[in-house]
């Protein structure tokens, strides 16, 4: 984990931010990612504490290594907070692609879900609040297309939609009252993640009755670029959109 400070001295107890990367859960590494220094220094200026984590990826380590690893840096980052200057109660996590997922994963499962693993037993992995761009909601459609089939074998095993496996894998499946309120954040012409995913989410979120706000991007790609026009809205409205979402849900 790399952990970066704000630029002026802030008061104990400031809110923290946790960065998950994408890659299909097979690749990357903490800090990659589009979005991730954009998003890192806005809220460095606002005053917030950003982590960025490394997790195990597939195949050599498959699901649920990866939510396992997440949860565990939420826990870390729980356990240092005193030491860190940041607050215990106040942690938001974001993610791009397979990072959103992992990010909406710690949002919607708790303790008795069976995705906790190992590392500071006692320490809550619960978090604030998630923001996830471009990622995935349910697994389950996504297994028809050819190269995210292979990456969902690779990660979990199966590319069968009917799999029990990408069933509880799947953060919709988890959805109830009382979870972390989302901001999804989707291209509208994304390639690779289908928007219907985004919207998936957030209207069972909003059965649920947790906040579960839908930013969709038209003529955005999979990481929000211009596809076939120009991005609207912009990267400008976009980041202060997400910054403002995880100040709000840090009062």
């Amino acid at each position: 984990m790399d952990v970066r400070f704000p630029p002026a001295t802030v008061p104990a107890g400031a809110p923290m931010a946790l960065h998950l990367h994408g890659g299909g859960w097979i690749a990357g590494a903490r800090g990659d990612g589009p979005w991730y220094e954009q998003v890192a220094s806005g809220l460095l200026d606002r005053g917030f504490i950003v982590a960025t984590a490394t997790y195990r990826l597939a195949p050599t380590h498959p699901w649920p290594a990866q939510i396992h690893d997440a949860k565990c840096a939420v826990r870390h980052l729980r356990s240092q907070a005193a030491a860190l200057g940041g607050d215990p109660d106040r942690i938001v996590v974001w993610g791009h692609s397979a990072g959103g997922h992992l990010a909406s994963m710690l949002g919607v499962t708790g303790p008795d879900d069976g995705f906790e693993g190992a590392g500071y037993p006692g320490v809550r992995s619960t978090v604030s609040g998630v923001v996830s761009i471009a990622g995935v909601s349910d697994l389950r459609p996504l297994a028809s297309d050819f190269l995210l089939g292979l990456a969902l074998v690779a990660t979990f095993g199966t590319n069968n939609p009917n799999s029990p496996i990408l069933r509880t894998a799947s953060p919709v499946t988890w959805v109830g009252a009382g979870d972390a309120p989302h901001l999804l954040v989707h291209g509208e012409r994304d390639p690779v993640i289908p928007p219907s995913q985004a919207t998936t989410l957030s209207s069972a979120l909003r059965s649920a009755s947790v906040r579960g706000d839908l930013l969709r991007v038209a003529n955005g790609g999979h990481s929000l670029e211009g596809v076939g026009g120009t991005p609207a809205p912009g990267a400008n409205e976009i980041l202060q959109q997400i910054l403002d979402f995880m100040s709000s849900v840090m009062r």
